[in-house]
């Protein structure tokens, strides 16, 4: 066994130093609670999106948001009222410009940044 420890210099197959943080060890995700339809933003990024409303809520992907990075995005749906996730135009989601949806109550789809206004969906 080996103990991570935060702060610990690893170093990787060729020969890079890595610094690990508590996100890097511990999987660790900021909450960003959400009660109403918007735009995410940046502060969104590497997020746990906790929907919680008894009316739908409509989540839209901007243009720009996770350029020059693989950031991803937890949606969880912990209200009566449904969750849907749109790009806007010119971002693609699963290869097209469509929506995707939280399948049910207590249920969460993840998201991840691949390249420029480029996400992919799954567990959904």
């Amino acid at each position: 066994t080996i103990k991570l420890v935060e702060g610990a210099l690893v170093w990787g197959w060729d020969i890079v130093p890595i610094i690990l943080s508590r996100k890097s060890v511990m999987a660790h995700r900021d909450i960003f609670p959400c009660t109403t339809t918007q735009t995410l933003a940046t502060n969104s990024l590497d997020t746990y999106v906790n929907c919680t409303n008894s009316s739908a809520i409509v989540l839209t992907i901007p243009v720009g948001l996770g350029v020059g990075g693989y950031y991803e995005l937890e949606v969880a749906q912990n209200g009566t009222g449904a969750v849907t996730v749109t790009p806007a135009s010119g971002v693609t989601v699963n290869g097209a410009n469509s929506s995707v949806v939280v399948p049910a109550r207590y249920k969460v789809i993840s998201m991840k940044c691949i390249g420029a206004d480029t996400w992919v969906a799954y567990g959904v």
